[in-house]
Parts: C-alpha cells; structure tokens; sequence
C-alpha cells in the first residue's frame, strides 16, 4: 500500500486560521460574530478565514443561533468530523492498538492485539495490515484527507521490565529501531512518533479536558504508569522527550505484604501500576487476570490506599515546580475504581500540602484505556490543525516526524 496523505505543512498553515479553528474546537458551536469576540479579530477578517474554512471541508454550517434580540439570527458553526482523518498505533510491552479517528476525534474504527510485543519485523507486518484494513473503512473520497499515522510507545521499552514482570530477552530486539521510518516507507504516510504519556496528554489536550483547560499534569495509570505535562496549550517535551515520565520519581518503598521490600527507596512505577496490583492480588490469593476490572476486595482495597499514598507527593511535587492547578487522572481502571483512587487520593493531598501552596484539582481522564492510541493518532491532527506556539518549529515539540520515502 502507497498512500500520500495531507500531511504537515498542508492548509491551514497561517497562525490565524489555526487560532479559529481552535476557538471553534473549545466553542464546540459558534456563530461568526462569536469567533470575532473569542479571537479578538474583526468580524471582516472572521468571515474571510471562515469562508476559506469552509472551502477546505474543515468548518460547516450546523443551524441557527436562538436569541431573543432584533435581527437576523446568526450560522452556528462548528468543525466538520469528515475534515481531516488521521491514524493512531499505540505499541505497549502487551498490546498493540491502531485506530482512525476523525477531526473532532471520534474512533471509527478499531483493532487490537492483547500479546507480548513481538520483534519488530513481526509487529510492522501486524500494524501495516491494520493501517491497511483501517484505510479501507474510509469511503474512497475521504481517504485524502488522512492527515498521517501517530505512532505512540515507551521511549525506554527494554527498561524496568523487572518491576513489570516481563522477560528482556523479549525487547531486546527494539533497542535503535527505528520504527516510525520503517512504517513511513511501508505506509506511504508520513509518521509522527512520540511518548506515549506524552501522546496521552495531547489527545486529553486537543480532544478532551484540554478544550477548556490550558495548563495540567496529565497521568496514565496502565500496566506501567506515566503522563505529560501540558502548559500554556502545548505539550512540554524535555531534553530526552520524557517529560511527564512520573513514574521515574523516586517514593519511599510500599508497606504491602506482597512489594518486594528490596529498597529503602522505590520508584512510582513499582507502587502506583496495574501490575503491582496483579502482584498484590496473586499474593492474596485472588483472581489477577484481569486486574483492570476490579471488585471491591480487601486487596483491591488495599492497593488502591497504597497507591494514593504514593501518588501524593509526586503530584504535590509537581504542583510546585510546574505551577500547574490541575491533575488529570486516567487509567486502564474501569471508571469506577479509578474513582475510588481518586476519592483516596484527595485526602493524602490535603494532609501533606505545603504552606502557601493548595492541592492540585483532580479530575478524572476523557478516554480510559484508549487515551494512548487516540493520543497517538491525534498526533498529526494536532500537527495540522493545532495552535502553533510563539516560535513554532513543531506542535508536539521534539517529536519525530518521518516523510514517506
């Protein structure tokens, strides 16, 4: 399959058809004179870039404005679904996920593959016949508006597989791989890889929370744990690309029967992931196969204190660094128990917060298990469409991008 998709640098590229189309995202709907108030432009300039919006397939009229007052009433607008389509791969130790979604950031179409992650080659072939199968779904006419293929996965896959239970001989193989190419010249669409906490954050960004909300520490609770850092509207990155990476920090060590108790340090990742949970439960006697979809038992119980005791100070910590209000939660969890933590943790954060400062908000995640792989295939839609920043060189700052050959 050779397919050439719209890709970066396409329409709209000027800063002010970006800042609209942005308003418009966070407005959901919105007339025209509407988009001049929130942008600050004139009502000429509004519906000059919106006409040149709605040629490109972008932004369609939805209705009419119901308002009390004299005169004709104004088109609602809103973004158009069918504007741009974009492909997410989502590559975890245990998983491989590839979705579409399209611009407002709907999944249309899904598959997923529950193994460990094989070697390269093997997991190419895997996500290149569903890149093919997800391309076939699209009806012939949309299949130009492909923006291009996210790829999402941890930056260190060979490290911390102790605490995560896996074998290394297994990740060997993905040491220097350079995936995202091999995918570009297989595909013919131009790939953007990036970290999958960081991808995570950007999907909660431009799709979910983010809409409203321009600074925040975003967290994923999975089989690992990780998250980005999101200020001023854009994703921070870090001079390895791991910034965000929560699970590094260092905490002290868990006070449940089943931790390894090796330490008088640890680090997040061996307190606060799905798979210390599965430790503690096979350590219980209880059934772990599924430890995303807990009952209330007394070693679910159990976990999900300890866990809230060890998320607490990193989530102060960086409140304090970042300055950032609000913490978003998300995890493989079903809603449920991740409200439970939730619940848990509030309390451990208004004990140990610091004068002068305040607990950060916390607010539960937009998409659950499926934030890795919509944030990988938000990637190139937040390349093409998104707010650039002040002195843009990339939206997602530092991510690999990768032309077809």
């Amino acid at each position: 399959m050779r397919m050439r998709n719209i890709g970066q640098g396409s329409f709209p590229s000027r800063p002010n058809e970006r800042t609209v189309l942005q308003r418009l995202r966070r407005l959901g709907e919105a007339s025209r004179a509407a988009l001049a108030r929130a942008t600050g432009f004139t009502n000429t300039s509004v519906g000059q870039i919106v006409r040149d919006l709605e040629r490109a397939g972008l932004v369609r009229a939805v209705g009419r404005e119901h308002r009390g007052r004299r005169g004709q009433p104004g088109t609602l607008l809103s973004l158009d679904p069918r504007g741009a389509f974009a492909i997410g791969v989502r590559l975890d130790r245990t998983r491989i996920d590839t979705v579409l979604i399209d611009l407002v950031g709907t999944v249309l179409a899904q598959r997923t593959h529950d193994r460990l992650l094989p070697a390269p080659p093997q997991a190419l072939a895997i996500v290149r016949e569903d890149v093919e199968a997800l391309v076939a779904d699209l009806a012939p006419a949309y299949r130009r508006r492909i923006a291009g293929v996210g790829v999402a996965r941890p930056y260190n896959l060979g490290s911390w597989l102790e605490q995560l239970d896996l074998p290394r001989t297994a990740f060997l193989p993905w040491e220097n791989v350079a995936f995202g190419a091999e995918l570009a010249h297989a595909t013919g669409f131009t790939v953007i890889e990036e970290n999958d906490g960081s991808a995570a954050a950007i999907a909660e960004l431009f799709h979910g929370l983010g809409r409203g909300c321009d600074d925040f520490l975003y967290v994923f609770i999975g089989p690992a744990i990780g998250g980005g850092v999101v200020l001023g509207g854009q994703c921070l990155r870090g001079a390895t690309r791991n910034a965000g990476d929560i699970g590094m920090i260092p905490v002290p060590p868990s006070r449940l029967a089943s931790a390894p108790g090796t330490s008088a340090r640890d680090i997040l990742l061996s307190r606060a992931s799905l798979n210390t949970l599965r430790r503690h439960l096979r350590a219980r006697g209880e059934p772990a196969g599924n430890a995303s979809l807990p009952c209330r038992t007394p070693a679910v119980e159990e976990w999900l204190e300890d866990c809230a005791d060890a998320l607490a100070a990193p989530l102060l910590a960086a409140r304090a660094f970042l300055d950032v209000p609000t913490v978003v939660l998300d995890s493989d969890l079903q809603p449920e128990a991740l409200e439970r933590l939730t619940d848990r943790l509030a309390p451990h954060l208004a004990t140990h917060v610091t004068e002068a400062r305040t607990r950060p908000k916390l607010l539960r995640g937009s998409f659950g298990s499926n934030a890795g792989a919509l944030g990988a295939a938000t990637l190139p839609l937040f390349e093409s469409f998104g707010p650039r920043p002040p002195s843009h060189e990339s939206h997602v700052e530092g991510a690999l991008h990768i032309a077809a050959s």
